[in-house]
């Protein structure tokens, strides 16, 4: 067989492994919170809730419960991958987690203990991940020897092929990451205004894009966005009912709560239901804030692991 076969044979399997791979590939720091109701922020102020399905191209959010519009019922939102850049936050409430999902969520975290079974594994994929360099330049060795009867063009590409494969068989690797996972940590978080704040929690999964700190006090701003006459909005740390011009708010936390609506202050105490008088408007937004213990998925963009702590 000579070796211009070989080098089609040689495309043909990195094109179709690439492909499959490419349509099945998810983050692995995303994928912890799979499976688990989440709160979703972004950078344009928007909040998001439901329980998340990942898939490849983006993640599905269903609401705890049908939102009707006059348009139509919606069930849910979608956050596309391409739309991933804009994400600030992803949190897990830990105190509103059944039995199932936290025992689910400590199956999930059993990566960071000692077994030998988990430091094999531990071990293979921080192996892909810090050779993924060495094996793509024997990958490119080997493409160049293979295909010597290719174009410069054809060659490139089969490289390039050969790249994107590594890349997702690899991981990130950091062994500064590595030594702290699972330790208490202190993590710097760049803020809108470009201050830095710090919070301690302990190190979990990382990926190049995203770290997960689990056990975090995090401060929780939800904007909560009325659009129509008739709402209703089912939520936490507030489930929202408007009718027009009333608008009954209801805390579902067990938190004291402080809101502001058409420049009025507001309380309201854990459990406490409040009729409010909405503006005379169609639409209008309002902010509630609290500090909750949660698990929570950073941008790398945004946070860095700076302190061990105790």
């Amino acid at each position: 067989m000579d070796t211009f076969l070989y080098a089609i044979l040689v495309i043909f399997a990195i094109t179709f492994i690439s492909a499959y791979l490419k349509s099945t590939a998810k983050d692995g720091t995303l994928k912890k919170f799979s499976k688990f109701s989440i709160i979703v922020q972004t950078n344009d102020g928007k909040t998001v809730w439901g329980k998340m399905k990942l898939f490849s191209n983006g993640m599905e959010l269903t609401y705890p419960k049908e939102v009707t519009v006059p348009q139509a019922t919606r069930k849910g939102y979608y956050i596309y991958k391409t739309e991933y850049d804009k994400i600030v936050c992803i949190m897990r409430i830990l105190k509103n987690m059944s039995y199932d999902d936290l025992r689910l969520r400590e199956k999930r975290n059993i990566f960071y203990k000692n077994g030998f079974f988990v430091r094999i594994r531990r071990w293979v994929r921080n192996f892909f991940a810090a050779s993924s360099d060495a094996i793509k330049e024997t990958l490119t060795l080997v493409m160049g020897k293979v295909g010597g009867t290719m174009s410069a063009k054809g060659q490139a590409n089969a490289t390039r092929l050969g790249n994107d494969l590594i890349g997702f068989v690899g991981n990130s690797y950091e062994p500064i990451y590595e030594k702290l996972a699972g330790k208490k940590v202190l993590v710097d978080y760049l803020q809108k205004d470009g201050s830095i704040k710090k919070y301690k929690g302990i190190l979990g999964k990382y990926t190049k894009e995203y770290i997960e700190i689990l056990n975090i006090d995090f401060p929780m701003e939800i904007k909560y966005e009325i659009k129509t006459r008739t709402s209703n909005i089912s939520g936490y740390p507030v489930s929202v009912i408007r009718k027009d011009k009333k608008m009954t708010l209801v805390n579902e936390s067990e938190q004291n709560l402080k809101f502001s609506v058409d420049g009025k202050e507001y309380s309201l105490t854990s459990k406490m239901t409040l009729d409010v008088k909405c503006p005379d408007s169609d639409s209008f937004d309002f902010i509630v804030g609290t500090l909750e213990n949660v698990d929570v998925i950073l941008p790398r963009t945004l946070a860095i692991v700076r302190h061990l702590s105790d």
